[in-house]
This record gives C-alpha cells, sequence and structure tokens, in this order.
C-alpha cells in the first residue's frame, strides 16, 4: 500500500514532505520531483510526471497501483476568487516586502494591481473569523488554507502558511485559484515557496495550477513559459510577453490546454539557467520542449549565462537578454527502424540540437545619432523610457515633413522629397511607442505649433480619405444656355470651384494602431495600399476610384506608424510585402530602454537651445532646392550603392528593395539639420548606420520567408530534420495534398536563394537523394564594417555616449511584438 511523505518520514529520493510516495514494506517509492536516472518516468492520471523507483535488491514484483493522490474536495475556482479576494482585502503589504517587489523591477502601480499582500505571523485566527461573516464554514472548509485548529480542547478557525509575501495565483480568467507564500524565513524542507494549503490538516490542496498573470497588451502568437507565479508576473511586466507559469518543472504538462487556449502558436520556455548542470531540471525542459513541439507549437528555449541571474526575472530586471534556441523536431525512425535525426533529448546539455533564432537587433551605431537629432535624443534619453532609435527616427521623419516639399535629390529622372514612412515595430504598450512620439511632438510644437495641431492626424482608413485631407481645389464644370428663336443653344461651358481644397499640403499622419490600417488594406475594392505608395513615390494622388472628382497633387505625405511584429506578420500579406507597399517603410524594432518607477525629469532639461536649433534647420530646409552629394561623400556612395542595390531574396528581399532611397533621404535629412546645402560624408554615414538598424530589425521581424506559404513551410520542415529529407518524405509530410509540381517549384525557389541544398549520399543500393537546410545564412546584406573605420576618420559624426543604450530586451520576442 502507498503512503504520501510527512516531515517525519521524508521522500527517500528528493528529501522533501509532501507530494512523494513511498509503500508502507519500503520497497517502492514515488518522486514527483526529482529523476536522478534511476527511475522510470510515469505520468500520473493528472498528467503529472513522476519516478518510479526500486528501493530493495529484492525480487523485482510489480509495484501496487499508485492511487490517485487524496485530497479534500476543492470550491469552484469562482468561491475561490471570492473568498481569496476578501481575504486580501483584510491584509496589507509591508513595506519591506514593497522594497523588495520595487528592486524586481515593478512600479507601486504594479504592485498593487496584481493584489501581493504580506502574510503575518499573528492574527490567523482573527483573519478566519472576520471572512466567517461573510461565508460559511461549508465553503470556507473548502478553501485551500483554511482549516479547524484544535488546542486544549478548543477548536477553532485559522490560516495554514508561512508568514511571507502572498502572491495570488490566478487562472486563464484572472479569477485567484490560490495563494502561493514566498517564506520570510524558509526552511529546507518546504523550500522558499509555498502555496497556501489544508492538505496537511486535513483539507484539500491547491492542486498544480497554471498561473495567468494580469495582462493588458494583445497577446498575439508569443507565450512565455517559466516556473514560478513572481517570476512571471514580473517576465510579463518587464517584457510586454504573457509569460505563463507552472508550479514546477515537473508540472508543466497542464500548460498544453492553456496554451491552445490562449491560441499560442509560439512558445517561449524560459525555466532557470540551471537546466545545463541541474540534470533534473534539463530532462524536465526536454520533455515539456518534446511534447510541445508534438502538439504542434514552435518552441523557442532562452538561455542565459547562470551569473546573470538564475530566473529570467532577475535577468530582465538587470537589464540583460536571454539567448534564444530553436528546438528541432523529432523525427520518427524510417521503416528499417533507423533514426533518421538526432533524437530530441540527445546530448545531456542539450544545446547541439537548439539551433541559434535571430536575435533582437544591437543598438544602432552611435554614427546614427549625428547631429541635432542626436544631440535632441541625448537630452531626452535619461528622462524617458522610450527607446532612443524610437526617439531618433521619428524626429527624422516629422522634420523631413515640417519643412514640406522643398528639398529633394534626383536619381536619373525621379525627385526625391524627404518625406519617410516610418514603422515602429515592438510589444504592445511596454514598448513605449507612444511615449516616444510625444517627445519628438513637444519640440516641433515649440517651433510651429500650428502644424503640429492640424497636419498631424490619425485615422488612415481609404484611398479617397488620405486624397481628401491634401486634395486640389475641386472645380465643376456648368453649361452656358442662350435663348435664340425661342430655343436654348448651348453657347459654353463655365468652370467654377466648388471647393477650394487644401493649401498646406504637407500631412503627416500618425497611426498608433496601424494593424488597423493593414487589415484594411485587404478589403476589395480598398485603394488605400495604392494611395500610400504614390504618396511616397511622386505625392500625386490621382483618381482612385470611378467617378471621383477629387485630386491631389504635390502633396507631401509622411507616416508613423505603431505595431507589434505579430500585427505586422499577420496583416502585412505577401502581396502588399511584394507590390512595393512594405519597402516604402522604414521598419525599426523598438522597445522600452530602461525603468523609471518614478518618471524622469524632463521638466529639468533646457529645450530653448534645441528649440532654437531646430526653428534654424526647419526655415532651412523650407528654402532648400536640390540637393547633391560633395565629392567624398559621392566616393563613399559608390562603395556601398552595388551592396545597397542589390536584390535579396524573399520576403526580406521585398521589405529592403528601396534601401538606396532611404538612405539618400535620410542622409539629406541630417544634411539639412546641419544647416548642410550639400550631403557631406558624416550624413551618409549617419543615414547608412540607421539603415544597418533598420536591416537587422527587418530580418529580426520577417526573418528569411519567401512569403510562399508551401516553400516556407518545406524550409521549416528541413531545418527540423538535421540529416535531410527525401522528396518522397516531403511529399509524405503534406499528406500527399500537394503535387510533384507544386513541390518542386516551391524547392526550386528554396535553392535558388540558397536557403537548401539538393545531397546525395552513397548506400549500398542506389543512392539516396534528398535535401537539407543550409548551414550558412544567405542574406549578406551590405556590411560597413570594413568602411567604419574609414568612414570614422573622415568626419567627426559620433559619440559612444548611446553605443549601449538598451537595458531591457524582449527577445520577438520580444515578444510578441
Amino acid at each position: 500500500m502507498w503512503y504520501e511523505v510527512t516531515r517525519t518520514r521524508p521522500c527517500l529520493i528528493c528529501g522533501k514532505p509532501d507530494w512523494c510516495s513511498i509503500t508502507d514494506d519500503g520497497t517502492w517509492a514515488v518522486c514527483r520531483r526529482v529523476d536522478n536516472g534511476q527511475g522510470t518516468h510515469k505520468v500520473d492520471k493528472a498528467g503529472m510526471d513522476y519516478w518510479l523507483y526500486k528501493l530493495t535488491d529484492g525480487p523485482r514484483t510489480p509495484p501496487p497501483e499508485l492511487p490517485a493522490r487524496q485530497e479534500s474536495e476543492r470550491a469552484d475556482a469562482e468561491t475561490l476568487h471570492q473568498v481569496y479576494c476578501r481575504l486580501l482585502a483584510e491584509l496589507t503589504l509591508s513595506p519591506e516586502h514593497r522594497k523588495n517587489l520595487r528592486k524586481r523591477g515593478l512600479s507601486d502601480e504594479e504592485i498593487d494591481r496584481r493584489g501581493y499582500r504580506s502574510l503575518p505571523v499573528r492574527g490567523r485566527s482573527e483573519l478566519a473569523r472576520r471572512l466567517l461573516d461573510t461565508f460559511d464554514p461549508e465553503t470556507l472548509a473548502r478553501v485551500p488554507g483554511f482549516y479547524i485548529r484544535e488546542e486544549g480542547g478548543r477548536q477553532w478557525w485559522s490560516l495554514a502558511g508561512p508568514a511571507g509575501l502572498v502572491i495570488p495565483c490566478r487562472d486563464i480568467q484572472g479569477r485567484i485559484v490560490a495563494l502561493k507564500v514566498r517564506s520570510d524565513n524558509p526552511d529546507e524542507e518546504r523550500g522558499k515557496y509555498v502555496y497556501v494549503s489544508s492538505k496537511n490538516h486535513g483539507g484539500p490542496g491547491p492542486g498544480a495550477p497554471v498561473h495567468h498573470p494580469i495582462f493588458d497588451g494583445s497577446i498575439g502568437d508569443i507565450v512565455r513559459i517559466t516556473e514560478g507565479e513572481l517570476k512571471a508576473d514580473i517576465a510579463t511586466t518587464l517584457s510586454g510577453i504573457l509569460t505563463i507559469s507552472v508550479p514546477g518543472v515537473s508540472c508543466w504538462r497542464p500548460v498544453i490546454p492553456a496554451l491552445k487556449a490562449l491560441g499560442a502558436k509560439q512558445v517561449l520556455l524560459a525555466f532557470d539557467a540551471d537546466w545545463k548542470v541541474n540534470q533534473h531540471v534539463r530532462r524536465a525542459l526536454h520533455r515539456a520542449a518534446g511534447a510541445l513541439v508534438k502538439e504542434g507549437f514552435e518552441i523557442m528555449v532562452e538561455t542565459w549565462p547562470l551569473e546573470q541571474g538564475k530566473g529570467i526575472d532577475d535577468l530582465l530586471a538587470a537589464g540583460n537578454k536571454p539567448k534564444t534556441l530553436q528546438v528541432a523536431v523529432k523525427a520518427k525512425a524510417d521503416p528499417k527502424g533507423k533514426p533518421r535525426n538526432k533524437p530530441l533529448n540527445g546530448p545531456a546539455e542539450g544545446e547541439d540540437e537548439w539551433q541559434p533564432r535571430v536575435a533582437w537587433p544591437d543598438p544602432p551605431r552611435p554614427e546614427a545619432f549625428h547631429g541635432l537629432a542626436g544631440d535632441f535624443v541625448r537630452a531626452v534619453e535619461p528622462h524617458t523610457e522610450a527607446d532612443p532609435v524610437a526617439l531618433l527616427s521619428q524626429f527624422q521623419v516629422m522634420y523631413g515633413n515640417i519643412i514640406g516639399r522643398t528639398a529633394y535629390f534626383e536619381v536619373e529622372a525621379d525627385r526625391h522629397y524627404l518625406n519617410e514612412f516610418l514603422g515602429l515595430v515592438g510589444p504592445t504598450a511596454k514598448a513605449r511607442k507612444g511615449t516616444s512620439l510625444g517627445q519628438v511632438r513637444r519640440i516641433f510644437r515649440a517651433v510651429d505649433p500650428e502644424w503640429e495641431k492640424k497636419r498631424v492626424l490619425t485615422g488612415l482608413a481609404s484611398g479617397e480619405g488620405l486624397k481628401w485631407h491634401v486634395r486640389d481645389p475641386i472645380e465643376k464644370e456648368q453649361p452656358i444656355y442662350e435663348e435664340y428663336g425661342g430655343k436654348k443653344e448651348l453657347v459654353g461651358v463655365e468652370t467654377f470651384i466648388v471647393d477650394p481644397g487644401v493649401k498646406d499640403k504637407r500631412l503627416l499622419a500618425y497611426e498608433p494602431e496601424f494593424a488597423s490600417t493593414l487589415r484594411v488594406l485587404g478589403r476589395e475594392g480598398n485603394t488605400l495600399s495604392a494611395a500610400i505608395r504614390e504618396a511616397w513615390d511622386s505625392g500625386n494622388l490621382g483618381n482612385l476610384t470611378k467617378n471621383d472628382p477629387v485630386t491631389a497633387t504635390g502633396a507631401h505625405i509622411s507616416i508613423i506608424a505603431h505595431i507589434t511584429k505579430q500585427e505586422l506578420l499577420r496583416f502585412l500579406d505577401s502581396t502588399e510585402a511584394g507590390n512595393g507597399f512594405g519597402n516604402r517603410f522604414l521598419w525599426i524594432c523598438v522597445r522600452r530602454s530602461k525603468l523609471l518607477p518614478e518618471g524622469g525629469r524632463i521638466g529639468d532639461v533646457d529645450f530653448a537651445p534645441l528649440v532654437k536649433r531646430l526653428t534654424a534647420a526647419v526655415e532651412f530646409g523650407r528654402n532648400m532646392g536640390e540637393l547633391k552629394r560633395d565629392a567624398e561623400a559621392a566616393a563613399w556612395w559608390r562603395k556601398v550603392y552595388p551592396a545597397l542595390s542589390e536584390g535579396k531574396p524573399g520576403l526580406l528581399g521585398a521589405i529592403l528593395a528601396r534601401a538606396e532611397a532611404h538612405v539618400m533621404r535620410l542622409a539629406c535629412i541630417y544634411a539639412l539639420l546641419d544647416l548642410s546645402p550639400v550631403v557631406r560624408a558624416e550624413h551618409l554615414q549617419a543615414a547608412l548606420a540607421l539603415w544597418d538598424y533598420c536591416e537587422r530589425s527587418a530580418r529580426f521581424i520577417f526573418g528569411d520567408a519567401l512569403g510562399d506559404p508551401l516553400a516556407d513551410e518545406i524550409l521549416r520542415l528541413l531545418r527540423a530534420a538535421p540529416n535531410g529529407l527525401t522528396k518522397t518524405e516531403i511529399y509524405e509530410h503534406f499528406g500527399r495534398n500537394r503535387s510533384a509540381a507544386q513541390i518542386n517549384r516551391a524547392l526550386g525557389s528554396l535553392l535558388e536563394f540558397g536557403l537548401v541544398q539538393f545531397q546525395k549520399e552513397k548506400t549500398g543500393r542506389r543512392p539516396r537523394e534528398g535535401y537539407a537546410a543550409a548551414k550558412t545564412q544567405v542574406y549578406m546584406g551590405y556590411e560597413l564594417n570594413e568602411l567604419n573605420e574609414e568612414l570614422r576618420g573622415s568626419s567627426d559624426s559620433g559619440s559612444d555616449e548611446l553605443r549601449n543604450y538598451s537595458r531591457e530586451d524582449i527577445s520577438e520576442n520580444e515578444g510578441v511584438m
């Protein structure tokens, strides 16, 4: 017969006084925590892992059947929520606990809304008595933590649990279904974190709930999993990615239905950093990764050096970032029983079969922060959580619009004015995208309040609507008749103006929810995509629909759009990316740069010198015509132009197709901000540094997808098969729902772009022919490393002050942008 372990008879494997079991004759033991390599892994009826150990050397008789874990009936989730909310209302949070939570990266607002409290040593019976004023004893008896205490012939209600910080554990609907306490005085037996439970008093235990932190952002497709409720709360707050938690590394199976309910497609596994040295944690991580892959999730493992913090919360709070590794799919054995690929749980360290994923781009090189725009960023950056590159890029776009359709450069027969389109890509709310724009608008409002008030608008919904805000005068013709001999005859046509149009053709469209704009592009008959492309190219928006009398010529339209990575990938389809809509934008990854719980001291910044310089630069730009490169800049342009203009494959190549035009528009803006009538080498250098960040951001956002669903699926399949696959195996993967011609076409595209390679393997009979993913990255881009030193030597363009400005990283994971 099985007995559950106790304090006086702890588990012989892990040494803990709960969860585990042992037979009465001491022959068999079940440990729910530790796999030391000697036990047999099993899963109980509740879906939780455990390991069966034979403790004696006697005959190997079958162990008795493990009974279901016995515990009293637990109240339903709604009742638990009501009782726990009432209990938390009776408690307060001690200053010591609040101070500790602040140190871990949480603001007072976050601390209060997540409901943390302090559980005292004394006064437990009084707490229970107050709750009995609201709930009957039968209800309280079914809530973990409450029990009847007996002493000296007396009985009274009390509350279990060590004194410490109370952490609410919430279900997917936000209801508090359990409480966990971080003990102020942890002991070796129970550990630091303990559930509030009545199990040792004959009442119900908390079960193994999955914790869903309060989350205001858009969940998107990415969800992170970690161990521990407080870690999940902190990681969610600091990264902007919903991070759910399991109660222990062996209790990961309940997250599978939770992930499905959340609609997750990509899962980040962020177990503690000691998984590389702790075999128990490592094996749990491998089992979780393998099971989640089989369930159809794309799995990434987040890892970091142990010295940077044990948990993901410690890592993020210190301003560090995790390395993200892709988990390969475990292939089935072929009919002969030989494994096609390495098993998922392969070597002990487990990193060999997890491939590095494209990382969040490093900050722009300091050359990007040249001149007035860089000085503005350096003045504001210490006092805001906004990303410096968000401040910089929006400053550039606003300047390019406020000067109007004046300054330009020519490429053959085309004039390029300095209106730019910018897409800031980062996690909802946590990237501080709106905060960054507010800081930039402040200084431009001081220079031209009329423009900032009337020409910065929101609400892109249709091409006709965009055109209306920059329309030409609308004329109408009216026939003129004269009467001759009692008959009216047409003698002419009179033209008169029915609408004076818009004199100021400048328009900066600010779209804080750009996903809504992208959604309308796919609607039948919508003309917004065509209008946006024409606005970037020529500023002449013609008659977009039949019988439309409105035209717009010489319009000077810029766009600043804010969106998450998940929304961008979901709503920017391959058609819009390929038809030139996507490559007219500068796509830039942004995130919160630092934590300022008390806010910065922006009021202490003296903006007067910056406003004076910007006013002069705006006046200079409004009176400028054609800009040209000087001799030195022209020499550098000839060096970088071949790589800038060289096409790149796939969806990423389509997004980066207008690199040379973007670089020159940015270089001209840098020149005008320096009051320079020519583009000098330092201006080109600054533009190249900013574009380099745009390219790295685009690679992080769009990856190396071709935009062809079949080809992209084959590429994912081959990357998950280290030994490659034959064409027959690829064909069978799609359940014979794709024709050989379709698969051949997709493989041809992948071969053309160097993403896969053909391989032939000698065997005993006919050679095995197949395909494997290329081992090297094919996107060479234009690398400026060789030019950087020469460029720095030719100009005084940058400062190293902002080289490592970013102190927070969300791998994008960061979320789901």
